[in-house]
């Protein structure tokens, strides 16, 4: 089950001015011409792990507070596909390295940004991000099997054509 919050266009200017949310209209232009090959360069994926829970105990003002750890995890890039109106990434999570310091569930991370990164070789001979591209949201984990899970995770076309249309629709 995904979640979709719409923020209302009147009557917004503290979330404006904080600048808290990601702004999918402003971005839906870059890809008018269609999207960064999935293949290339760098996959980050964030979100926060529930495992990470932490009681940090009583604070000023409230009872109890709780902590919790975010996780930034690079990745191969992802399998796509489509079924029915919507596009699919599928990220592969290899737990077979013994010295991997990955979490033992993924859990919490549902809503968290798939980021692709194009790089650029600039004429110094470093290299540095082209652009940051938010190009998926995490929704499920399979269950390990045979050492390796799937990070199911609603594609690009999902996030910036379908999404904003189904909005659209709705008001």
């Amino acid at each position: 089950m995904s979640a979709l919050i719409v923020l209302p266009k009147e009557q917004i200017g503290y979330l404006r001015d904080e600048k808290v949310f990601f702004n999918v209209d402003r971005r839906r232009s870059r890809f008018a011409n269609g999207f960064v090959d999935l293949e290339r360069e760098v996959w980050l994926t964030l979100g926060v792990l529930g495992e990470s829970q932490e009681d940090l105990g009583p604070r000023p003002g409230f009872v109890g507070v709780k902590g919790y750890w975010a996780i930034c995890g690079r990745s191969t890039p992802p399998m796509g596909y489509e079924e029915g109106d919507f596009d699919y990434l599928e990220i592969t999570v290899d737990y077979r390295d013994p010295q991997s310091s990955l979490p033992k569930s993924l859990g919490g991370v549902s809503g968290g940004g798939v980021w692709q990164i194009p790089l650029r070789r600039l004429q110094s001979g470093e290299i540095e991000p082209e652009e940051c591209l938010l190009s998926g949201v995490a929704f499920y984990q399979t269950a390990i099997e045979d050492g390796v899970r799937f990070l199911r995770c609603h594609g690009r076309r999902t996030v910036y054509v379908r999404v904003p249309e189904h909005v659209e629709n709705a008001r």
